[in-house]
């Protein structure tokens, strides 16, 4: 597990992907859920 300088648990984030529904370029959407699914972060839990 992840703990923060003091031992405790730290901060949580949440990445989020969100585009409109006009945006058409879907294989521009596809690459950035790939790397951020690619990314290294430690501590977190996928939710989708």
């Amino acid at each position: 597990p992840v703990k923060d300088e003091h031992g405790g648990p730290p901060p949580t984030r949440r990445v989020v992907l969100v585009w409109r529904r006009s945006f058409t370029r879907y294989e521009a959407i596809a690459a950035l859920r790939n790397a951020i699914y690619a990314c290294d972060l430690p501590g977190v839990t996928r939710l989708s």
